[in-house]
């Protein structure tokens, strides 16, 4: 059975999810002001939990945009059967990036009682519907089996309250990674090292979790500068076998700080084990 509450950034992955099987639909909660959005709050369809985004209906201020965000996101996970726990991957939207690192402690403290954080990617945007100065999405996965994987040089190295990566049984959620910190502690400020570097950090966490690039599904790379499109999609092509998994790109007003150019984030599957031949003679 598919419970459907949702529709989203992830709007392909809703679409394959819902093809899985038949779809219950589920109303909003009564006090949603959005009630009336045609879409639904999330689409579940066997483990799998897609949410929509989720913005606070009546904007009264950053924290309580934010929350109001979270809370509708916990809820909607509930509503289908999933528990906010269950979350692997959420993404995060401010109109204000100055406002990022207050943004961080109000939501490391909607996450601090779950034993493996779930992967975020966080932009900046010009606006959002009603005045709302935050909205997120996520993806849940009922009762997967789930793995924190980390790598020097990771965005976890800056204490943020996600994870650089979560496995989560047979699949890989990758954080959006940046390039920008170099191991001496500088910036590296040009966008062509950067993007190297961002590179590099997605193919560690995946080799550390036992993935590699040939099992992408999805990349999606961003970048603040329409001049940095070029170099991004040069990288990719360069380091991305022939069969490649899918790609979105798009340009943002803004990343978690002003030095960062581009970020890219990716979701995997697990390279399958493969067994040595025997050796010598029985």
């Amino acid at each position: 059975l598919g419970l459907v509450l949702g529709g989203g950034m992830h709007a392909r992955a809703v679409q394959a999810a819902a093809a899985c099987g038949p779809t219950e639909r589920v109303g909003k909660r009564e006090s949603d002001k959005t009630s009336e959005a045609p879409y639904p709050l999330a689409v579940r369809a066997g483990r799998a939990v897609y949410t929509s985004s989720f913005w606070a209906p009546d904007p009264a201020g950053f924290d309580y945009d934010s929350r109001s965000a979270l809370e509708q996101l916990f809820a909607a996970v509930r509503a289908v059967g999933a528990e906010p726990g269950d979350l692997v991957k959420n993404f995060v939207v401010l109109t204000d990036m100055d406002a990022f690192e207050h943004f961080n402690a109000i939501y490391g403290a909607a996450v601090s009682d779950m034993a493996i954080r779930p992967a975020r990617t966080s932009h900046g945007v010009s606006a959002l519907p009603g005045g709302a100065s935050v909205a997120i999405d996520g993806i849940a996965i009922v009762g997967a089996e789930r793995e924190a994987v980390d790598v020097p040089g990771s965005d976890t190295g800056l204490d943020l309250p996600f994870s650089a990566a979560l496995r989560a049984d047979d699949l890989l959620f990758v954080s959006g990674q940046v390039g920008v910190f170099a191991p001496d502690g500088s910036y590296r400020l040009n966008v062509g090292p950067q993007t190297t570097t961002m590179f590099e950090l997605v193919e560690a966490l995946a080799a550390a979790a036992g993935s590699r690039v040939e099992d992408y599904i999805t990349a999606t790379g961003v970048v603040t500068n329409p001049t940095a499109w070029d170099v991004f999609l040069a990288e990719y092509v360069h380091r991305m076998p022939r069969q490649r998994g899918v790609l979105s790109v798009y340009e943002v007003s803004r990343l978690s700080f002003p030095a960062i150019l581009t970020e890219m984030d990716v979701i995997a599957r697990l390279a399958p084990v493969t067994s040595a031949p025997p050796s010598g003679k029985a």
